[in-house]
């Protein structure tokens, strides 16, 4: 097992222990999360699912369609299913202010 596929398997585990011991229930984004851990991340995976995007970019649905309506974020819609791939995900985080220089 690679560092960084440890490293996202114990920070999935770590929400789910943390989300049971405060009383909550696992939600499907923590279960998704341990899913796509225990297969090797979603890193190799071209389109993303919206609560998968969410995740990856901790931010809410809505303010994830905010993006696309300010038109900051690509998607693909596959009948009545939205995607967005994992290269327009890291152009985004990439364009954000600050994130990644190395100056």
């Amino acid at each position: 097992m690679r560092d960084a596929q440890a490293r996202e398997v114990l920070r999935a585990i770590g929400h789910a222990a943390l989300a049971l011991a405060d009383g909550h229930t696992i939600d499907d984004s923590i279960a998704q999360r341990l899913l796509a851990s225990q297969t090797g991340g979603t890193d190799d995976a071209t389109l993303l699912t919206v609560p998968e995007a969410c995740a990856r970019l901790r931010i809410s649905r809505w303010s994830f369609y905010e993006l696309i309506h300010q038109n900051r974020l690509r998607t693909v819609t596959i009948g009545r299913r939205r995607f967005v791939s994992q290269p327009e995900l890291n152009a985004f985080i990439g364009s954000l202010n600050g994130y990644g220089s190395t100056a």
